[in-house]
């Protein structure tokens, strides 16, 4: 039997939305899930003693419902009831690698570009990155979560930097 934990990373000082010790992350995991820097901009601990481990010696299903039920109880800010960045309610996220069924499923099901496509969308030097001509068009006004997930980004390039 694999053996699943239920982590939370909490704020090591007081910001605007809670207090010091709060969490603002939940997740489910086992092995170093908590430790991994990828979590989809979420920003993981500096320091290890603000990752807490709230449940382990969990089954799959026992560690995907506890993450529901604590991401339940402490509420999500972009839903405005209270303090995580979770971006779901938990309990949906996949365990072990990906099929490649699964990810041509994400990829969509274009299949192979056309020579007609890649012509059309190869620049004097290569393919472009972004040929959409609504890159740099304006948008209209910034989401409180974008506003946060932009801030987010900012802390972290700043703190790479330094």
């Amino acid at each position: 039997m694999d053996t699943y934990y239920v982590y939370a990373y909490c704020r090591s000082h007081d910001s605007k939305t809670a207090k010091t010790g709060t969490p603002y992350y939940i997740g489910k995991g086992k092995n170093g899930r908590a430790y991994s820097k990828y979590h989809k901009g979420i920003p993981v601990p500096k320091d290890t003693r603000f990752i807490i481990f709230m449940e382990t010696n969990l089954s799959n299903v026992g560690a995907l419902a506890l993450e529901r039920r604590y991401i339940r109880w402490w509420g999500r800010k972009d839903q405005r009831t209270c303090i995580l960045l979770n971006r779901t309610d938990g309990g949906d996220g996949t365990t072990g690698p990906m099929s490649e069924k699964h990810k041509a499923s994400k990829r969509g099901s274009r299949g192979p570009m056309s020579e007609e496509y890649k012509v059309a969308h190869r620049g004097p030097r290569g393919p472009q990155k972004n040929p959409s001509p609504t890159r740099n068009k304006p948008r209209g006004p910034m989401s409180e979560m974008g506003k946060e997930n932009q801030r987010l980004g900012w802390i972290k390039r700043k703190s790479n930097n330094h």
